[in-house]
């Protein structure tokens, strides 16, 4: 939308890299080497993956014609990842997976296509009167089997009902057996706080009251405390998702397209990986902080800043950085961290042990600037 504006900042993240690489190089050079993400982009690729809500065919929460999510949020080469699908009324419907990327400016790559599959609606997704959240238990739609050659990234699956509306259902997918000169973290735990599904101006809830509706919380607010990763990216079919979704892929992928235009090796993870195995982060030249990425748990925090004492680059090329520290708690089902937690207020929050507390990181005494330089 701003192709000047992107030719300057793509100019200025080139010179901070290169400067950066003059006193110790990130990567061998400017225009790597081969390494899998040059070998992934000199692949064909597709425009197919772009959804063109113009044209009015976004699937919106009013109607729900077509909507999903992941059962994780990444997963490894070789890993199965499930994706739960309701279609509204039930037709048959596709999906077809997109990896982001260069790709001679095409922007992804189309990995998979599953064929016609048979859709159904499902339940409506209960709210806990109590914290707010939202969490749905669909089933099974479709189960993913990530074969071992596809090369690290952020994956979109598109989809695609007969009536021709289409949503996204966003994942990672890691490389952990191979270590990149960078580590990339996608900031699904912003996604999650913003996002209020179902966007219908009744129902849906996030973390804030801007875009939160239905009856007041336990807490007295209309936002919830809690948001779950077991539902769709809210969406009113104008391309302004809630959550800032669309925003937010839009945003990193300027940056992944034009990273890997350049050839940098990068492994990509997401702010969960990073929660569950911070010192994976010791075994990387530079760390990458892209887009929206304003909500850190304890563990993200710390892991990041033991990196940055051992030697490991922290690049920031996001806004409200490290703002807001959560928690995670698992599902109703059981399943370990599906939910991200964030009271906003130490009095209202229940844990006892106050470097927990959900409140933003200045009134932990780890200012963002300590980490980040600038707030």
């Amino acid at each position: 939308r701003f192709p000047q504006f992107m030719k300057y900042a793509s100019l200025l993240i080139s010179l901070i890299l290169v400067g950066v690489s003059a006193s110790t190089p990130f990567s061998k050079t400017l225009f790597a080497a081969s390494n899998p993400i040059v070998t992934e982009n000199l692949k064909a690729g597709s425009t197919g993956w772009q959804i063109n809500y113009e044209t009015g065919n976004m699937a919106n929460d009013i109607n729900g014609q077509i909507r999903g999510y992941a059962s994780a949020v990444s997963i490894n080469k070789g890993q199965s990842i499930n994706f739960h699908v309701s279609v509204n009324p039930a037709q048959n419907y596709k999906i077809d997976v997109y990896r982001i990327g260069w790709y001679n400016g095409a922007g992804g790559r189309l990995m998979l296509q599953s064929g016609t599959l048979n859709g159904t609606k499902q339940p409506d997704c209960p709210m806990d009167a109590q914290t707010g959240m939202i969490e749905c238990n669909w089933a099974v739609a479709y189960t993913l089997a990530v074969p071992t050659s596809w090369t690290t990234g952020i994956y979109l699956a598109k989809l695609t009902n007969a009536a021709n509306f289409q949503s996204y259902i966003v994942f990672a997918v890691r490389d952990d057996s191979r270590i990149a000169d960078f580590l990339y973290q996608q900031p699904v735990t912003t996604y999650q706080a913003y996002n209020n599904y179902p966007e219908d101006g009744a129902r849906g809830k996030s973390l804030y009251d801007f875009n939160s509706y239905g009856p007041n919380t336990g807490f007295g607010t209309k936002r919830a405390v809690k948001v779950s990763f077991d539902r769709p990216y809210g969406s009113n079919g104008d391309g302004e998702d809630g959550g800032q979704f669309t925003d937010s892929i839009y945003w990193e992928r300027y940056f992944v397209t034009w990273a890997e235009r350049m050839g940098y090796d990068i492994s990509y993870v997401t702010d969960l990986d990073v929660h569950l195995n911070g010192a994976r982060l010791l075994n990387y030249k530079g760390f990458l902080s892209v887009g929206h990425d304003e909500y850190w748990s304890k563990p993200m925090r710390d892991a990041v800043e033991t990196a940055r004492d051992a030697g490991v680059h922290l690049a920031f090329f996001a806004a409200n950085t490290a703002y807001w520290q959560i928690r995670f708690e698992p599902s109703k089902s059981g399943v370990p961290n599906r939910v991200v937690v964030g009271y906003k207020d130490a009095s209202l929050d229940p844990v006892t042990d106050p470097t927990l507390k959900t409140i933003l990181w200045r009134d932990l005494n780890r200012p963002e600037q300590t980490l980040v330089g600038v707030q």
